[in-house]
């Protein structure tokens, strides 16, 4: 996958990509807007004569990891997480408040508080 590859993907609507396999051209990916891409690593050669599209809309292994149309996938430089459809809504509330709670752990230890307090009051590291 490099910067063509993206650009069409872009062009027709996707949201990012994750390539069981290795990209190139990640800068100029990266310029694309809000565009992400994930990867094994970079190769610089092109993929001629070595891709086709034979399907799409349909179950695939990424990683080991079998992922269905419709599924909630969020990545991120710390890594990757499927959420299967049927658990998305309740996971992205979930997450949310997770984060909510760190913002405020985050706020305490900017003003001088402890790891500890933090862990009392939040129970979150």
């Amino acid at each position: 996958m490099g910067e063509l590859f993206s650009t069409a993907s872009v062009g027709r609507g996707a949201r990012g990509a994750i390539v069981d396999g290795l990209i190139r051209d990640k800068r100029l990916i990266d310029n694309l807007d809000r565009f992400p891409v994930f990867g094994r690593g970079l190769r610089p050669t092109d993929s001629l004569g070595r891709v086709a599209i034979a399907e799409y809309d349909i179950p695939v292994c990424v990683f080991g990891l079998t992922v269905y149309p419709g599924d909630l996938v969020v990545c991120d430089s710390d890594g990757s997480i499927v959420v299967p459809r049927d658990y998305a809504f309740e996971i992205m509330e979930k997450a949310r408040e997770k984060a909510l709670t760190e913002n405020s752990a985050r706020e305490l230890l900017l003003n001088g508080g402890l790891l500890r307090d933090v862990w009392e009051k939040y129970r979150v590291l």
